[in-house]
């Protein structure tokens, strides 16, 4: 551990602590997209759901009749060391102080989807999750004379990075009753109920990647919901995906209207066959009701309120700040208005609070102006790409560059010049328009119910760069025809090759620096002016803080729910001192007032009387 400070191995736990993925890295950005591809065929033509469903039990699981019940949710998580393993360092604590409230460690742990990035290979399990997770809360060995202590159960539902690989990976990890430092799994599929309490179960369902949810994982909440529940009995349903966030824009609309129908046919309104009070069978119907959605997949923490015409109001809350890179709040609505088309109502989602509050978002999309630091090797990228058009202008075209500097007035009528030469240079004219292409591409269209539009913005970005491009080229140029045409005999060798050398970094530099302060730049402008491209503006800043999950305390009587949040991570860690069975092996190294975890807003209370 001294040689390599990644490097983790202390007795059993072995591991490399990872740092925050970098997604504009080139590699990264292609071995993501041909895995989006992929799985996406995966979902639709071998959905492992369907056949993992035919060897594992449908089982729930009763933890009712205690006095009370706490459970903590946690979503978005493997990343980066610092993050993933500070908040599970909280969690794993017996008890937290939030102020003057004090809130003890949960009897169960819920992972909301997406338990590892990028993809989910078992390294990047093991590396950025199972290694943090063991780390932050060790499995305790009981003397042999004495029964092992109880440890608390863990749960997951999958996000769409679980199931980049079909869900393979996931299946092994929370299906097979494994451990996760000392929380254990107990699910048999990748979707659970769980009864809290006598009248309160929680569902975790699995709503794949492009796919409906399927007829099995239907069928198994219905049985749930008919032959285990009674009649108004009260729903937590954990998503992994928050669809009412844009559910009046086209991208998300298909994506509510799932949800949508979900809870319609297996919690508010279910129809199915069973006994009548003769004992035949009868067509029948049966009415829970939903007090509570988790979701997590943004990675930020916002609650919701969904508001309906005589009927209590249900928070619905995103807590994605597990691990991960932060997601912007400064461009989420404040009231949501989706038509449901099922009751012919329009249906009001009221934004209450957010985390990191609006302003602090948007000061942090200005970060945006270190591009080319934060993401260097994308900006190398666009530095080499500017560097093949001009390798490939001039070869076609020196005689357009004199091999004495013209100044600044000889140089001002060349960029005429310089389109005639883009003409006659068709190997140049078709990487500029691949540049120009690329950036439309690249172009949120998905977020937006204009995609032509912006993939039009998305193209003058690439003509920015295009121009970009030729403005580094021209005067370049020159640079390059004086150090060529100088006679070989007029200088030593290496002279002239450290010349043309030197000439191709300083072309390379000057375009990695200002071709990424460029991207920057654009992903500034579209974000706070046109709402879009919130996922690249910030997984280029790559943030480590404002973290958050969340507390649940759970009676016959009510949910009371605590917002757990953290401002800064830390960044230096120290082994623990005469650490006892059970505590972390790593501690932060320092404790400042922006480390401590403190209550996003205050408690939020479900009641789980007659509603």
């Amino acid at each position: 551990m001294q040689h390599d400070k990644s490097k983790v191995d202390i007795g059993k736990v072995a591991f490399r602590r990872k740092h925050m993925v970098r997604w504009f890295n080139p590699i990264q950005l292609l071995d993501t997209a041909a895995r989006v591809m992929v799985s996406s065929v995966l979902s639709t033509y071998a959905d492992k759901r369907e056949s993992f469903a035919t060897t594992r039990e449908a089982c729930s699981y009763d933890y009712s009749g205690r006095k009370e019940l706490w459970l903590d949710y946690i979503a978005d998580i493997g990343d980066g060391w610092n993050p993933t393993y500070y908040t599970a360092y909280l969690l794993a604590q017996r008890e937290l102080m939030l102020g003057n409230t004090r809130i003890r460690r949960g009897n169960l742990l819920l992972m909301g989807g997406d338990q590892v990035y990028p993809t989910p290979a078992r390294k990047e399990y093991h590396d950025r999750l199972w290694g943090p997770y063991e780390c932050a809360f060790p499995k305790q060995a009981a003397p042999a004379i004495l029964p092992p202590p109880p440890e608390p159960h863990l749960y997951a539902i999958p996000g769409n990075h679980d199931w980049y690989d079909g869900l393979s990976n996931f299946l092994k990890q929370f299906c097979q009753e494994r451990s996760l430092g000392a929380w254990t799994t107990r699910q048999e599929r990748s979707y659970f109920a769980l009864q809290l309490t006598s009248t309160c179960w929680l569902w975790g369902i699995d709503i794949s990647l492009n796919a409906d949810i399927d007829k099995p994982q239907l069928d198994y909440f219905k049985e749930v919901a008919t032959q285990r529940m009674q009649e108004n009995d009260q729903v937590i349903l954990c998503t992994a995906e928050p669809a009412w966030v844009n559910c009046e824009k086209a991208f998300g609309r298909e994506r509510y209207e799932k949800l949508a129908f979900f809870i319609k046919a297996c919690i508010e309104e279910i129809s199915y066959t069973g006994k009548g009070e003769r004992g035949c069978q009868e067509a029948r119907k049966r009415i829970l009701q939903l007090v509570l959605v988790l979701s997590g997949d943004l990675h930020h923490y916002a609650h919701y309120r969904h508001q309906r015409a005589e009927k209590p109001d249900i928070p619905y809350i995103t807590a994605g700040g597990g691990g991960t890179f932060l997601h912007p709040t400064h461009n989420l609505r404040d009231m949501v208005v989706w038509p449901n088309r099922h009751s012919g109502k329009g249906e009001e989602f009221e934004l209450k609070n957010c985390f990191p509050p609006k302003q602090v978002s948007r000061k942090l999309t200005f970060r945006n102006l270190l591009f080319p630091l934060k993401n260097p090797f994308f900006s190398l990228l666009l530095g080499l790409f500017y560097l093949l058009m001009g390798w490939q202008l001039y070869s076609d075209h020196a005689w357009l560059w004199e091999p004495e500097w013209p100044g600044l007035e000889g140089l001002w009528p060349s960029p005429l010049l310089l389109l005639q030469a883009l003409a006659g240079s068709p190997s140049t004219f078709f990487l500029l328009t691949l540049l120009i292409a690329g950036f439309g591409l690249f172009a949120d269209r998905k977020a937006s119910d204009h995609p032509a539009a912006v993939a039009l913005l998305g193209g003058m970005h690439g003509l920015c760069h295009a121009l970009l491009a030729l403005a580094i080229i021209w005067p370049g140029g020159y640079l390059l025809a004086a150090v060529s045409l100088t006679e070989p005999t007029a200088l030593p060798f290496l002279a002239y090759v450290l010349g043309k050398a030197g000439l191709v970094l300083l072309l390379l530099l000057t375009g990695w620096l200002l071709g990424g302060l460029l991207t920057g730049l654009y992903l500034i402008l579209m974000n706070l002016f046109f709402k879009l491209h919130d996922n690249e503006a910030f997984s280029a800043l790559r943030h480590q803080d404002h973290k958050n999950f969340l507390r649940l305390r759970i009676t016959e009587e009510e949910i009371t729910l605590y917002p757990i949040g953290i401002r800064k991570v830390p960044r230096r860690w120290k082994r623990s001192n005469n650490r006892h069975p059970g505590a972390p092996y790593f501690e932060p190294a320092a404790i400042t007032d922006a480390h401590k975890a403190f209550l996003l807003e205050e408690p939020i209370s479900i009641s789980l009387r007659s509603r």
